[in-house]
């Protein structure tokens, strides 16, 4: 019976915990919007991930399909600058550009 009761009780409490977060509002849950369209011709194949850098407003994303890492002025609106030389790129990391690389571990930096 004390086990039945405990149930109970901590079914309770994580319903009174989950009633208690705040809810998104509806602005919150707004779709994103389509503001604008880059075109990145100097990339052929698939794009990896990408990091955003809001400090000089860029796009950095890895081009798997070029070994290039793509760098994208958001504020311009143009593709800005192709680093070469990125063996597989799977991603970037941080407002540096660091590459990483397929097959590659990742360091800190």
């Amino acid at each position: 019976m004390n086990e039945v009761a405990a149930f109970w009780v901590t079914v309770l409490i994580f319903g009174l915990i989950a009633l208690s977060q705040d809810q998104p509002s509806a602005a919150d849950r707004a779709p994103l919007l389509l503001v604008q369209q880059i075109p990145l011709p100097n990339v052929a194949g698939r794009i990896d991930h990408f990091t955003f850098d809001g400090k000089r407003k860029r796009v950095i994303g890895a081009a798997l399909g070029n070994n290039t890492v793509e760098v994208v002025d958001t504020f311009a609106g143009r593709d800005t600058h192709s680093i070469t030389g990125a063996a597989a790129p799977q991603g970037v990391r941080g407002s540096r550009v660091i590459p990483l690389c397929l097959g590659q571990e990742e360091h800190n930096a």
